[in-house]
Order: C-alpha cells, then sequence, then structure tokens
C-alpha cells in the first residue's frame, strides 16, 4: 500500500514538471526569442516593489506580455 502512494507522489511530481517545462516552453521560445533570464526579469518589473534595470528590449516586452503570456 505504501508503494503506491510513493508512485502516485513521484507521479505527481512529474507531472508538476511537465506542465512547468510547458508553460516555459510556449513563453520562451517562438519567432521572436525572449531569454529564460529576460522572461523572470520583465515578470519581475511588473511586481510591486521591484527594482528592476531593463535590460530587455520593447518588443520582447510586448511580445512576452500581450502575446504569449495571455495564450497560456
Amino acid at each position: 500500500m505504501g508503494t503506491n502512494r510513493k508512485s502516485y507522489k513521484w507521479q505527481i511530481i512529474a507531472l508538476i514538471a511537465a506542465f512547468i517545462a510547458a508553460v516555459l516552453g510556449s513563453v520562451i521560445l517562438g519567432r521572436y526569442a525572449v531569454s529564460l533570464g529576460d522572461f523572470f526579469r520583465i515578470i519581475f518589473s511588473k511586481l510591486p516593489f521591484t527594482s528592476i534595470t531593463k535590460t530587455w528590449t520593447d518588443s520582447a516586452e510586448t511580445v512576452l506580455l500581450q502575446v504569449r503570456l495571455p495564450r497560456i
């Protein structure tokens, strides 16, 4: 009985990891490349009380916030 619970636990962990990988893949892959670092910097720059220097292009921010994230 304990073996089945461990099996389910690892299956759920694998499904969560696959989901996160799919979300990140759909956000950073596409015609206009947005690096994973830029993705996190853009997202964190929109949070209140954060001070992140803008190092990404306006087009990367537009593609990410207005095209890719609403699709997810």
